[in-house]
Formats: structure tokens, sequence, C-alpha cells
């Protein structure tokens, strides 16, 4: 985490900082945050972005607690991303936050919709759906091959979660956010069925 000398780190970080570690994170975080602000900013001044779509998108949300095994935890899967298309977007669409559980196989699909092709828009039945359609039911798959074949799944939510062989947990995100306490009565042939689907 090298920064130019001449960067003057923000003092607000200090009050998210635990330790020099995240000090240097979160500086490079801010110096790529704000060279990456001038440049869209001039991209909008010269009207590029009236016909581009920019996306941004992490590889993984941040790291789980050192005594997390559970490799699909939120703190891990849950990504940042950032999609602009100014003049592409409905007046309507412009600066919507996404809250629906969403994934990486949704992005084709989204952008699809966003250049109307096919005409009407994408409407995909497989995995991936555009992100500009609601979808109460849909449901997003989870993996991480590094930590013993970790899957799940997540609908609304609802998240089961198998690591290795072990059997299924299931956990109410609303209820238990931080994946503590599974829950013991459940539909376990739903369970396996969307675990088979993984």
């Amino acid at each position: 985490y090298h920064l130019p000398y001449s960067y003057d780190v923000p003092e607000d970080i200090e009050q998210f900082a635990r330790d020099e570690e995240d000090h240097k994170y979160l500086a490079t975080l801010a110096y790529s945050d704000e060279h990456f602000g001038r440049f869209i900013s001039k991209c909008r001044q010269i009207g590029l972005l009236n016909n581009t779509i920019v996306l941004i998108q992490g590889d993984h949300g941040g790291p789980a607690p050192a005594h997390v095994t559970n490799g699909v935890r939120d703190e891990v899967t849950h990504l940042p991303a950032l999609l602009l298309a100014d003049g592409l977007l409905p007046p309507d669409q412009i600066g919507k936050s996404i809250s629906q559980v969403s994934s990486q196989a949704d992005v084709f699909a989204t952008v699809a919709d966003i250049i109307g092709i096919p005409k009407g828009g994408m409407l995909n039945h497989g995995i991936g759906s555009s992100m500009m359609r609601e979808d109460p039911d849909k449901i997003v798959f989870l993996e991480n091959p590094f930590q013993g074949k970790t899957i799940g799944c997540r609908q609304g939510d609802m998240k089961i979660v198998q690591e290795g062989i072990t059997s299924p947990k299931v956990h109410n995100m609303s209820s238990d956010p931080l994946e503590e306490n599974p829950l013991s009565s459940y539909d376990m042939n739903k369970t396996t069925t969307l675990i088979e689907m993984t």
C-alpha cells in the first residue's frame, strides 16, 4: 500500500482504522476513490457517459473474522459494485441502489437489459437475471472452493450453507445476520433440493 508522498490522507479514516494495516488499506481506498471520482466527472463533463456503461465490481467482500470457516458468509460474498450508464438508463433508474440479493452472474443480463438487447430487454430463465427487475423468488448460488468446498444458496432472507460433507445449515439472515444460530426447524426437503441445485 504505497501512496504518493504528496497525498494528504483524509483525517476521518482514523475513526475506522483498527491498526496500521487498516490505515494503509483505507488510505489507499481514499486515494483511489478520489481519482476515480475525478475520472468519472471528466467523462460526464465531455459527454462520454451518455453512451457508455461503466461497471466496477469487487471480486470479494471484506475478510471474515479469523474464527469463521464458512467461506460463503455474507462478509465475504457481499460485493461492492457500481454501474454507471447515465445516458442509457431510464430516469427512474439513475441513482438507484439495488438491495435485492444478486450475483456476478447477473451482470450480463443487466447490461443486456440496459442496452435493450434483445428488443424488450433480457429475460433469462437460467442462472443470472437483470438487476433492473425485482424478483422476490430469485435464488443466488454461492461457492467457495478454497475452504473445503463450501456451497450454498440464498433466496430472500433464507440462506443455506453446506461446508464439505457436513449437513446443510439454514440461516434466517434478517434475524441472524452473523450466521451464528442455524435454524433447527426448516423444510429439509427444500434445503436438500436447493443444495442439489448448486
